[in-house]
C-alpha cells in the first residue's frame, strides 16, 4: 500500500518570545520508518521553503529512497486574496497529491489544518481517504522532546493504525458498466485525405469498444460517407460538452483538412495520432489562411527554439524553413499520449524532441483490413474493364504525384529500361499530378516518351484504385524527404500481394526484407532499373514476395489487432493524463477571470513549477536580466551578448537556450522572450514574457552580472536548486574585494555579498583561470564551508566585434581616423575607471611628448566612476583632438575603424578578469604593450612588451617599443592564441555542463 506523508511543515509558528524554530524530522522519520516494513511510504515536501526541504531530505535520507521523497511548491498564500485563487491553489495541491496516486494520505500539520486544506487534500482523489495526524497538537510526543521514547513510538503505532484502519474502510473502485463515449476527431470520407479512409477503416474497430461521437469541420463537411452512420457534431460542441466524454482521440496530418484540431487540443486534451511528423504544412496554412497570428512562428520557438524563428525572418524562402523544421511539438506536448504509425517517426521523435520524457508514446501499425481473394477470375475481370491482355505487363505507382514520390526518377529509367521500350509492358500511375512546376515537368516527361505506355489516371476514387491493386504485377513506390508519414499506399500494395519496389526511406527501412524489393535509401537509376527487369522476368520471385507481403500485412496489420492496441493506448494514455497539466491548466482558467492579475501570475508560476510543460529538450537558462532591463553596453553585457548569440546559433546538443530575467522586487524568473525577439532581429511581439517552466535536468546559468537581484533570489535559485536544475553563475572578476579603493564606496561589500550567495548553489564559471585561483581563495578565507563542494571552472573569452555589432558613426569620424593614421597611435580601449590605468598612461604620454616624441595616444572608453578630476583634465588638456583622442561612445563599427587605424594596444590596467582588448587588437595585427599580470600573461604568452611599475615604467616600455620598432625586432601579437566567439561558447558548454546528470 502507497502511503503518502503530507508534510505541510514550513518552519514552526513564531511566538512573541521566541524567534521562529527550525521543525522537528523525529515523527515523520520515524512513522516512515514504521510503515516501510509492510507498506510504500512516501513524503511530500513544499519546495517554497527550500532550506526546510533540504534538511527534511537529509533527515529522510537514510530511511526512503530519493524517489520516495517528492517536492512541490505552493502558491504563496499570502499573496491570494480571492476565493477563486485560493481554490486554484487547493486544484493544484490536490492535483500533485493525486499524481503520486496514493491509497492513502496521512496529513501532518504543525497547526490545526484549516477546511481548505483539508478540502484540498480530500480533493485529491474522491475515492482515497485522508488521515489526519492525531500528534500534531503533541509536540513532545512528536518531537520526544522529553527523552521518552515510549510517546513517540506510542504516536507512530497510531499513526499506523489510524492509516490501516483507513485503507480497510475504503472503497474499492467498481468498474463501471456503461460503455465509454468516445469523440472521435477525424478528416473523414468523402474528403480527399488517406487520413479520411484510413478512419473509415478503424471507426468499425473502435465500436466495439465505445459509444463513438464523430467530430468534425462542418464547413467542410456535413455527412461523412461510412458504411455505419455515427452521430455527427462540430467543434464548439466538444469544447461545450467535453465533459460528457471519456475519451477523445485526435488524428493529426500535415495538411488543411486538420486545421480545426489544433485550437481544440489546446482546450479538450485526449490521444493524438500522428500520421505526419512534420505539421509545418499545417502550421503555415493556419497562419496564412485562418487568421492565426504568429501561428508558424510560435510552433517554431515551441518545438525548435530561437534559431528556428531566426530562420524564419532570415530565410527568403519560406519552404526550406517547413521543410527543415517539424513544428510539431506543440501537438505532442499537449497530447495525453501519442500514436506513432512507424519506428521511424519514434525515430524523428528521439532525434528531434530526444529529451520530452514527460510524453507518452507508442507505435502501432497501420490498420490494413484484408484485401479480397486474389483470384483469377477476379483478376482477368479487373485487367479486362483496363484495357490489359493476358500478355501485358502492369507496373503500378500508387498515390498522388509529389517530389518525395520520386515519379520523374521512376519515370527516368522506365523510358530508357527494357520494360518502357516494350509496347507489352505499361506503366500507370495511380493518383492526381499536381498543377505545379514539378506535374508540368512530369507532364512534359511523358508527352515526349517514344513508346506511348505510361498513363496518369488523375484522382482515383476507392473503386478504381482497388481495381489496379489486384490488376497490378508490380508495384514501384519510392520515397525522398520523408516528413515523418507512413505510406499506406505500399501497405495497400502488399496487402494485396502485389510484389513491390521500395526504397530504404523514412518509414519503409523498416519494411521486411522477404516482403518487398528493397532499394537504397539514395539508390542509383541503374539499380532501380535491376529492379524492374529482375521481377519482370522472375515470376516465381513475384509470387514468393507477394505470398511473403500478404503473410506479414495479416500477421502486424489486421484491424483486430490494431484495433485492440488503440484501446490498451487510449486507455493507458487516459489513466496517464488524468492528473497532468492540460486538465489542471483548463480547470483553472474557468475561474481565472475572479481573480486579480497579480494572483493569476502567482497561480501560473506555481503551475509551472509543479507540472513543467514538457519540453523538446533540456534548457539552458541563460540570466540576461540587466540587458533585459537596461542595456549599459559595458565590457562584460559585450561578453553576455556575444555568448548568447553562440550559443543560440549552436545550442549544446540535447539543450535548447532559452534567455531569462527577474529582478529585485519579485521572486522568480521570466522568459525574455521579446528582449531575444529583438536581439535577434525578429518582431518582438510574436511571444511573449511567460514564468519560467523548469524541469529536473535543466541548467540556470547568470550569465551577465546583477548584484542585488541576485541575492534577492537566493530562495529562488535553492528552489530551482531542490527541483534538480543545476545553477551556476558566470565570475568576471574579483577586483571590487580585491582592490576596494578603485571602486566606490559600499562595491566592496556588494561584490562580497554576491560572492557569498552564488558560493552556495553549484558551480562558478570564470572567464580566465587567474579569476579562478582568486575565486578559491576567497572562497576559502570567507566561505570555508564550500571551498570544496563548489564547482570552480573556467573558460576563455571569444573576440570578434562582428559577432555583435552595434553600427553607427558620428559625423566627424573621417577626420579623427585621419589623425589617427597620421602618427604612430598607441591606443586604450575600455571604461575610463581608476584601475585601468588612463591617468598613468597620459602621464607617461606627456613625458614623451616632452620629449619630443611626435606620437598619439587614443583612448576609447566611457566615463566611469572616481574619475571626474581626470576626466576633466582630459577634456582641457591642450592636445586632446590632436595628440590626445577621447572617443567617449564608439559603436562597434567605429570602433572597428580605430582599431585598423592604430598601431599599438595598451594595457596599463592594474586588474582584469579577462583583457578582452588584448584579443581584439591581436586579431587585428596591433602590437600589445601591457602590464605585467597573471591574467595577461595567460592570454597573451610571449606576444606582448610587459612592464610594471608606474608612468615612467610604461614611458620606458614605449621608448623600447619605438626603438625595436626602428630596429625591425618588435614582438609580434600573430602567434597569440584566441578563440572565436563561437569557439568561446564551446568552451562554456564544456564548463559549465559537466558531466553528472543533476546537480549534487
Amino acid at each position: 500500500m502507497r502511503v503518502l506523508l503530507d508534510l505541510r511543515v514550513s518552519e514552526l509558528p513564531q511566538s512573541a518570545a521566541h524567534r521562529p524554530q527550525t521543525p522537528t524530522w523525529t515523527f515523520p522519520k520515524a512513522l516512515a520508518q514504521g510503515l516501510r516494513d509492510k507498506h510504500d511510504p512516501h513524503v511530500l515536501l513544499d519546495g517554497r521553503f527550500p532550506e526546510t526541504a533540504a534538511k527534511a531530505r537529509v533527515a529522510l535520507a537514510d530511511i526512503l529512497s530519493p524517489e520516495s521523497i517528492h517536492l512541490w511548491a505552493s502558491a504563496p498564500p499570502d499573496e491570494l486574496q480571492t476565493e477563486a485563487a485560493n481554490s486554484a491553489a487547493a486544484q493544484l495541491h490536490a492535483a500533485v497529491v493525486a499524481r503520486l496516486r496514493p491509497d492513502v494520505v496521512f496529513l501532518l500539520e504543525a497547526e490545526t489544518p484549516d477546511s481548505a486544506s483539508e478540502t484540498a487534500s480530500a480533493k485529491a482523489a474522491p475515492s482515497v481517504p485522508l488521515v489526519r495526524s492525531r500528534t500534531a497538537q503533541h509536540p513532545e510526543a512528536a518531537a520526544g522532546t522529553d527523552g521518552s521514547h515510549a510517546k513517540l513510538a506510542d504516536a507512530v503505532r497510531m499513526a499506523i493504525d489510524d492509516i490501516e484502519r483507513a485503507a480497510i474502510k475504503a472503497p474499492p473502485p467498481q468498474p463501471s458498466a456503461k460503455r465509454l463515449r468516445l469523440a472521435y476527431v477525424s478528416p473523414l470520407p468523402p474528403q480527399r485525405s488517406g487520413i479520411a479512409d484510413y478512419s473509415a477503416e478503424l471507426l468499425p474497430e473502435l465500436a466495439k469498444h465505445y459509444d463513438i461521437e464523430l467530430i468534425v469541420d462542418t464547413r467542410r463537411l456535413t455527412q461523412p460517407a461510412l458504411s455505419t452512420p455515427l452521430p455527427v457534431r462540430d467543434p464548439d460542441h466538444l469544447i461545450a460538452h467535453a465533459s460528457d466524454y471519456d475519451r477523445v482521440l485526435y488524428h493529426f496530418g500535415n495538411s488543411e483538412f486538420h486545421e480545426y484540431m489544433f485550437e481544440l487540443l489546446e482546450t479538450v486534451p485526449g490521444t493524438v495520432v500522428l500520421h505526419d511528423f512534420f505539421l509545418g504544412d499545417a502550421q503555415w496554412h493556419l497562419e496564412y489562411f485562418c487568421g492565426r497570428r504568429n501561428g508558424l512562428a510560435r510552433a517554431l520557438y515551441a518545438s525548435h527554439g530561437y534559431q528556428a524563428m531566426a530562420d524564419r525572418i532570415r530565410l527568403a524562402d519560406l519552404s526550406t524553413v517547413i521543410a527543415r523544421y517539424p513544428c510539431s511539438f506543440e501537438v505532442i506536448r499537449r497530447a495525453q499520449g501519442v500514436i506513432f504509425h512507424s519506428h521511424y517517426s519514434a525515430a524523428l521523435m528521439q532525434h528531434w524532441y530526444a529529451k520530452s520524457s514527460h510524453v507518452h508514446t507508442t507505435l502501432i501499425p497501420l490498420l490494413r483490413r484484408p484485401a479480397e481473394t486474389n483470384v483469377p477470375a477476379s483478376r482477368i475481370e479487373d485487367r479486362r474493364a483496363l484495357g490489359l491482355s493476358d500478355d501485358d505487363f502492369l507496373v503500378c505507382a500508387f498515390g498522388l504525384l509529389g517530389p518525395t514520390k520520386l515519379n520523374d526518377r521512376l519515370l527516368r529509367v522506365w523510358k530508357k529500361s527494357a520494360l518502357g521500350t516494350n509496347p507489352r509492358c505499361r506503366l500507370v500511375f495511380v493518383g492526381e499530378n499536381p498543377h505545379d512546376a514539378y506535374g508540368a515537368a512530369i507532364k512534359a516527361e511523358h508527352d515526349q516518351l517514344p513508346v506511348p505506355n505510361v498513363e496518369i489516371t488523375g484522382w482515383a476514387d476507392e473503386a478504381m484504385f482497388r481495381r489496379y491493386l489486384r490488376a497490378a504485377d508490380i508495384a514501384v513506390q519510392l520515397r525522398g524527404r520523408s516528413r515523418g508519414e507512413t505510406s499506406a499506399a505500399v501497405l495497400d500494395t502488399m496487402n494485396h500481394g502485389v510484389p513491390t519496389i521500395a526504397n530504404a526511406h523514412g518509414a519503409m527501412a523498416w519494411l521486411p526484407k522477404d516482403c518487398v524489393w528493397m532499394l537504397e535509401d539514395d539508390f542509383t537509376d541503374a539499380q532501380l532499373d535491376d529492379a524492374l527487369s529482375h521481377l519482370w522476368r522472375d515470376a516465381q520471385m513475384r509470387a514468393a514476395m507477394g505470398s511473403n507481403a500478404r503473410r506479414h500485412i495479416a500477421e502486424h496489420h489486421s484491424p483486430e489487432r490494431c484495433g485492440q492496441q488503440y484501446v490498451e493506448a487510449i486507455e493507458r494514455f487516459s489513466e496517464c493524463g488524468g492528473y497532468e497539466r492540460n486538465p489542471l491548466v483548463a480547470s483553472v482558467a474557468k475561474i481565472a477571470p475572479e481573480m486579480v492579475p497579480t494572483e493569476k501570475n502567482v497561480i501560473a508560476s506555481a503551475i509551472a513549477v509543479n507540472f513543467p510543460s514538457p519540453q523538446p529538450a533540456r534548457q539552458l537558462f541563460l540570466d540576461v536580466s540587466s540587458m533585459v532591463h537596461h542595456d549599459l553596453h559595458t565590457g562584460i553585457q559585450r561578453v553576455v551578448k556575444s555568448l548568447l548569440r553562440a550559443l543560440i546559433e549552436s545550442p549544446p546538443p540535447g539543450y535548447r537556450v532559452e534567455p531569462v530575467y527577474g529582478d529585485s522586487q519579485h521572486l522568480g524568473y521570466r522568459y525574455a522572450r521579446r528582449y531575444t525577439l529583438k536581439f535577434l532581429d525578429c518582431p518582438d511581439d510574436m511571444l511573449d514574457d511567460t514564468p519560467i517552466s523548469y524541469a529536473p535536468g535543466d541548467q540556470f546559468i547568470g550569465l551577465d552580472l546583477m548584484h542585488d537581484p541576485v541575492y534577492f533570489q537566493a530562495p529562488y535559485f535553492r528552489q530551482l536548486h531542490n527541483a534538480g536544475v543545476r545553477v551556476q553563475f558566470v565570475v568576471y572578476d574579483l577586483l571590487p574585494v580585491l582592490m576596494k579603493h578603485r571602486f566606490p564606496q559600499g562595491s566592496a561589500e556588494l561584490h562580497a555579498r554576491w560572492l557569498r550567495t552564488i558560493a552556495e548553489f553549484d558551480g562558478a564559471l570564470c572567464i580566465s583561470e587567474a579569476v579562478g585561483n582568486e575565486l578559491r581563495d576567497w572562497i576559502s578565507d570567507n566561505a570555508p564551508h564550500r571551498a570544496d563542494a563548489l564547482r570552480i571552472a573556467s573558460f576563455p573569452l571569444g573576440a570578434d566585434l562582428s559577432a555583435v555589432a552595434s553600427k553607427g558613426l558620428p559625423p566627424d569620424a573621417g577626420d579623427i581616423m585621419r589623425k589617427i593614421a597620421m602618427r604612430t597611435s598607441f591606443l586604450m580601449v575600455g571604461t575610463v575607471e581608476p584601475r585601468k590605468g588612463h591617468a598613468l598612461a597620459l602621464d607617461a604620454f606627456e613625458a614623451l611628448w616632452a620629449s619630443g616624441l611626435n606620437i598619439n595616444l587614443v583612448i576609447v572608453g566611457k566615463q566611469g566612476w572616481m574619475v571626474e578630476e581626470f576626466c576633466q583634465r582630459m577634456r582641457k588638456h591642450p592636445a586632446l583632438g590632436d595628440r590626445l583622442i577621447w572617443l567617449e561612445k564608439a559603436s562597434d563599427e567605429y570602433l572597428e575603424l580605430v582599431y585598423s587605424a592604430s598601431t599599438c594596444l595598451i594595457t596599463a590596467s592594474e586588474g582584469e578578469g579577462f583583457g578582452l582588448p588584448l584579443i581584439e587588437g591581436a586579431q587585428r595585427g596591433l602590437f600589445l604593450i601591457t602590464r605585467d599580470l597573471p591574467v595577461f600573461r595567460e592570454v597573451c604568452g610571449d606576444c606582448a612588451l610587459y612592464f610594471s611599475g608606474g608612468a615612467p615604467a610604461l614611458a620606458d616600455a614605449v621608448r623600447q617599443w619605438l626603438i625595436q620598432a626602428q630596429e625591425g625586432t618588435l614582438v609580434r601579437s600573430e602567434g597569440l592564441q584566441y578563440l572565436n566567439w563561437q569557439q568561446s561558447a564551446r568552451r562554456f558548454v564544456d564548463a559549465a555542463l559537466w558531466d553528472s546528470e543533476a546537480p549534487p
